[in-house]
């Protein structure tokens, strides 16, 4: 018997998949020395990401959840989360159903308030001027997603829901499209998803030349969609007074995602750019994933 061309493309998607996810994770023998999947993630090798969970944690819970933060000043050598914003909009998902997480991305770093442990770190590379050209490169997204595997892998959840704010959005949507099957529902807020078109709506940073510019597309969720698993949802929510990233960034991510058939929802809310400014984000999010 002959497979259907959609089947087979769907055979293709999951291979391609278990194929990047292998590349991904080879050479992982040598895990995160200080690993304990609370405090710590295993990512490739010999790299750690610095995690901070909420709620009651414990295995097979429905619902595995990891929030991906923003970027932090962009002059600033402590990059450090959470910020209170963060927690307040985590908190708003705590249930019995769901496990949820912090990820301290690549080159930043966890600090908990009222703790006297030392600031956890992960691993990675942080320009601290130029941010956006070295963090949202696909080296670092390389340490991200074997975490994410990882952390699946332990909790067993029937979903794993990944949550972006801003650059956090950036880094998730291109995993998703680079890993697919990783990742059942994706949510970016405030995403920067194709940076050509922040540029054009919002004159961009006047430091970015030619070149740079074509690292930043290359590496962004508008140029690595394709691929992106079509059982999985995709929730893209904006304020519609966001000066940093406008609406228009996420409509147009939007248009490409459902011209690709793939199962996408368009939230333009009341806020700006920042978590705080946006009222009703939590809401929104827990009609998805309760």
């Amino acid at each position: 018997m002959i497979a259907s061309e959609s089947g087979y493309d769907e055979s293709m998607k999951k291979l391609l998949g278990i194929v990047v996810l292998g590349l991904l994770l080879s050479g992982n023998s040598n895990a995160c020395e200080k690993e304990d999947f609370i405090k710590y993630i295993s990512a490739s090798k010999n790299k750690c990401i610095a995690i901070l969970n909420l709620g009651k944690i414990e295995k097979g819970k429905k619902n595995l959840i990891v929030f991906l933060h923003g970027d932090g000043s962009p002059n600033s050598p402590r990059p450090g989360i959470p910020k209170k914003s963060q927690i307040r909009f985590a908190k708003e998902l705590i249930n019995d159903n769901n496990n949820i997480f912090l990820f301290a991305r690549p080159g930043y770093f966890i600090r908990e308030r009222g703790s006297s442990e030392e600031d956890r770190y992960s691993s990675g590379p942080r320009n601290a001027i130029k941010s956006t050209v070295v963090n949202y490169d696909w080296k670092n997204f390389q340490i991200l997603a074997p975490a994410l595997q990882n952390l699946k892998k332990y909790y067993k959840p029937k979903k794993l829901i990944l949550i972006g704010h801003s650059g956090g959005a950036y880094q998730g949507g291109t995993i998703h499209g680079k890993v697919p099957g990783l990742v059942d529902i994706n949510i970016l807020i405030s995403c920067p998803c194709d940076w050509e078109t922040r540029k054009k709506l919002s004159n961009g940073k006047k430091w970015e030349t030619k070149s740079q510019l074509k690292e930043l597309k290359k590496n962004s969720p508008s140029f690595n969609y394709k691929d992106i698993d079509l059982k999985s949802l995709n929730i893209l929510i904006v304020g519609k007074d966001d000066k940093n990233t406008a609406p228009g960034v996420s409509k147009y991510y939007y248009d490409l995602l459902k011209k690709k058939k793939l199962q996408v929802k368009l939230h333009i809310i009341d806020g700006g750019h920042g978590l705080r400014s946006m009222a009703t984000v939590g809401s929104i999010i827990k009609e998805y994933i309760n």
